[in-house]
Formats: C-alpha cells, structure tokens, sequence
C-alpha cells in the first residue's frame, strides 16, 4: 500500500503535469489545425455543391418547344401576323400574293426553326436571310418581324425561356457575302449549333 501511495504522490508532482501538459499542448497544436482544416474544407465542398443545381437529361429545345407539329402552327401563326401588321405587310405584299410562294416559304421556316432548336429537320440555306434581303427589311423591321415570332411562340403556350433561345439562335444567322457562302451549309448559317 506504501507503494500506491507513493506512485500517487509522485503523479501529482509539479514536475510530471508539467511534462504531460507541455505534451498534450504539442499534439493538439498539430492536430487540431488538421482536423479545423478538414471540416473547412468539406463545409466549402458542400456549399460549392449545393449552390449549382444538376441538370439531368434536359430535353433538347425542339421537345421543350412541342416538337414539329408545335413548330408548323408557331411559323403558320406567325406568318399570319405578319401579314395583319401594317408595316410588314407592305414589305410582304409579294409573298402574300403568291399562295405557292408563300407555303413554301412557310415550310422552309418551319424547317428552319426545327433545325435551330435541335430538331430532325435540316435546310440548305437560310429562309429567313432569304425573307429578310428579298424584301428589302431594315433593322427596325426585322425587329418587327421577329417581335412576332416572339408573339406567335407565346400565343402557341412556349415558355420565355426557349422563346429566348429560339430568338437568339435566329438572331445569329447573318446574310453572309458570297465568298463566305462557299462552304458547308452550317458555316453559312453561324456555325454548328
């Protein structure tokens, strides 16, 4: 019992907690900065990954748009108002009297704006740089004519969102000059979409 005691006492002495304290203060200035270190780390991993949403299997313009059928009625609509609006039917009066002249050209736009949203249909060349030089149109008025079309997407219930990506995708086909119109028909139109 002599023998307990005296370990006791010799535990409690300055000198011991002195070196087990100076120990312990070592280990943790090491390791807790490893382990602060890696709960930041994850935190900020987690936040990263929260902040953007995943997108998984998102339809391609021409489905979220209603698909050919949807397409067809938007150009047909869209064609019928402009032929009502006052300035565009004096740049379309020649369209509009010729009936085959002007399905034509409907089925063209129609194939066209399949072919920007993604769709199946391919074209050779651009109807709608084809409308916009034939008839002479103007910046204003093109804006008008693709006001329209903005208008016509609405009325056949297309969300803002591909209303916005089919504009700006038939905003970027330019008529180009006829040296630049040599190669493939997607050069032509802008590059690959």
């Amino acid at each position: 019992m002599a023998d307990v005691s005296n370990s006791r006492k010799n535990l409690f002495k300055p000198k011991s907690w002195w070196s087990r304290g100076l120990i312990i203060a070592i280990l943790a200035s090491f390791l807790v900065p490893l382990f602060a270190d890696d709960a930041e780390a994850r935190r900020k991993r987690r936040r990263r990954s929260a902040k953007r949403p995943k997108i998984i299997n998102e339809k391609k313009l021409f489905e979220r748009m209603g698909g050919r059928d949807s397409i067809t009625g938007t150009v047909d609509e869209w064609i019928r108002l402009s032929l009502a609006d006052a300035v565009l039917a004096v740049k379309l009066k020649d369209l509009a009297s010729q009936p085959k002249d002007l399905a034509k050209s409907r089925k063209l736009l129609a194939d066209e704006i399949c072919e920007i949203a993604d769709g199946p249909c391919t074209t050779e060349d651009s109807e709608w740089v084809k409308i916009r030089t034939r008839y002479k149109m103007d910046e204003v008025t093109t804006v008008a004519f693709a006001s329209l079309l903005s208008e016509a997407l609405l009325s056949r219930g297309v969300g803002e969102r591909e209303r916005n990506e089919v504009l700006g995708r038939l905003g970027s086909i330019e008529p180009l000059a006829v040296s630049e119109a040599t190669g493939p028909a997607s050069e032509r139109r802008g590059g690959n979409r």
